[in-house]
């Protein structure tokens, strides 16, 4: 996420250029991060629950669609990750 991504958000939430946007810039800045991190995480969750259900699924089922979601749960937490390098 960059600065102006951060500006833009601040304003649409309602922050005057006189508030957060101006005054405290880097805390601002920490703000949206520690926000966008705690989304990763529970994206993640859902990735990870996702997979189990279709893991529970495999045992009564279908192997093959077991692997297809499971690995597609898989990828998607994996991309989730990656997020977090940008």
């Amino acid at each position: 996420m960059t600065k102006d991504d951060i500006t833009r958000m601040a304003r649409e939430a309602g922050f005057e250029s006189h508030d957060a946007i101006i005054n405290y810039p880097k805390e601002l800045q920490r703000f949206a991060a520690i926000v966008a991190a705690a989304e990763r995480e529970a994206c993640l969750d859902l990735c990870y629950t996702i997979g189990n259900e279709f893991k529970e699924e495999w045992a009564e089922h279908n192997e093959d669609r077991y692997w297809e979601r499971c690995l597609g749960a898989g990828e998607c937490a994996d991309a989730i990750r990656a997020r977090e390098q940008e």
